[in-house]
């Protein structure tokens, strides 16, 4: 009569070896949405630094860097666009780079520029926020403008 042997379903190595393997999947997995949190953490904060500047622009304060008429009026004059790009950082107080380019709404019209065009340059992260407004011109002209603020590193 032939002896029936019981097969072995698993051996100690095979078990030893899957617990191995799926703490290192968990630690993988761990690290990279770590990473990725941080990052997003970081993007978050830059974005909300470019919408403070967005809203400082629209201030009479022009020491903060608004060019507005008043705080109760949310029309602007680009003319008083005037800041250098190396004090861009000190007028709005933040760590990042400033871009700020104020177009006329309609083809072909006015434009103002403060500091270094981000586009122009190898630069890390750019975080860009555009603002519609109403601009006043040097003639009087009420016209619809589009503010552009770039934060990069």
């Amino acid at each position: 009569m032939a002896r029936m042997l019981k097969a072995q379903y698993f051996s100690f190595d095979a078990m030893v070896a899957t617990i191995i393997f799926l703490m290192t999947i968990l630690a993988f997995f761990s690290y990279w949405n770590a990473l990725k949190s941080s990052l997003a953490e970081e993007q978050g904060f830059m974005e909300k630094e470019a919408i403070r500047i967005s809203n400082a622009i629209f201030t009479p304060d022009i020491s903060r860097g608004g060019i507005g008429m008043s705080w109760s009026d949310k029309r602007i004059k680009p003319d008083k666009l005037v800041f250098a790009a190396s004090k861009l950082r000190e007028v709005y107080n933040t760590p990042y780079d400033v871009y700020i380019e104020i177009r006329v709404g309609y083809a072909g019209a006015q434009r103002w520029e403060a500091g270094i065009n981000p586009l122009m340059k190898k630069t890390e992260r750019i975080v860009k926020i555009t603002r519609v407004g109403t601009g006043i011109l040097r003639s009087g002209e009420e016209v619809p403008v589009i503010i552009d603020v770039y934060l990069y590193r």
